[in-house]
């Protein structure tokens, strides 16, 4: 009976809980619904710092990842004239969804209003593994994983079946899964090793050194894409991937695939 009693209990704090839960999510899904219709009305009135503000809260403090709401937050930037910031969420949004036509030529028309001839050299492995320049890299990730789980449940079928069709689907999805997995472990390998940035403020002096002090090389405005290669004592020092380097103050450059609430 003891037992029955506390079953039951337990059964009611769940449902509890449960309610609870869903209550709280819906009320969230209406505030978020809510801010996000406040952000159009500004932005088709021409409040674009309303509208800037309201979209990034929603990609920041309610982590929604979409490109499109992330194109929105660049158009409200470039509106703006915030170059910094335009660029950094076109960016973000390219990660996601690198082959639409809109965000490809708004994302266009911001680069040939830069100043800087700062152009990142890659390496020979950047055009080997191509993939992430159409396909967003989560999706490499996840159809390289299908891929190979495909390949491995075909190799079960030929030990157990010994049927010779079975075959040609092994070398077709072992093929492709290799193509898919290797882009996808490239793309992490890239960021580890250099994370690609944007620079924010207008114009940023690179210094050779981790000082105030330190002489000026040359100068960047915001919108360039640099690589961070290294930070320390509150500097970023940044690269074009060859033979341009040097250090900027760390917030002067926010890193594409960092945190959203940089």
């Amino acid at each position: 009976m003891k037992t029955m009693k506390s079953l039951t209990l337990f059964v009611i704090i769940t449902i509890f809980f449960f309610l609870v839960s869903g209550s709280v999510h819906a009320a969230v899904d209406k505030t978020r619904d809510a801010i996000f219709l406040d952000s159009v009305k500004a932005y088709e009135k021409g409040d674009y710092k309303a509208s800037a503000k309201g979209f990034e809260k929603i990609a920041t403090e309610y982590g929604v990842s979409s490109p499109s709401l992330y194109y929105n937050i660049g158009n409200s930037y470039l509106k703006l004239e915030n170059y910094g910031l335009a660029a950094l969420w076109y960016k973000r949004a390219e990660r996601l969804s690198p082959s639409d036509p809109d965000l490809k030529y708004n994302s266009g028309y911001l680069e040939n209003r830069l100043k800087d001839d700062f152009e990142i050299k890659r390496t020979i492995f950047y055009d080997i593994f191509f993939m992430q320049r159409f396909i967003s890299e989560p999706y490499i990730l996840k159809i390289g994983l299908i891929l190979n789980l495909v390949f491995w449940l075909s190799c079960a079928m030929l030990y157990f079946k010994k049927n010779q069709y079975i075959k040609p689907v092994i070398a077709l999805t072992g093929a492709a899964s290799f193509v898919f997995l290797s882009n996808s472990f490239y793309c992490l390998y890239e960021r580890a090793a250099a994370m690609d940035a944007v620079v924010i403020p207008p114009e940023i002096s690179v210094k050779s050194g981790t000082s105030e002090n330190a002489p000026d090389l040359f100068k960047l405005h915001a919108g360039t894409i640099v690589l961070i290669e290294e930070i320390q004592d509150g500097y970023a020092r940044i690269s074009n991937g060859d033979d341009k380097r040097g250090w900027i103050k760390k917030g002067d450059a926010i890193a594409i695939s960092g945190s959203l609430t940089n």
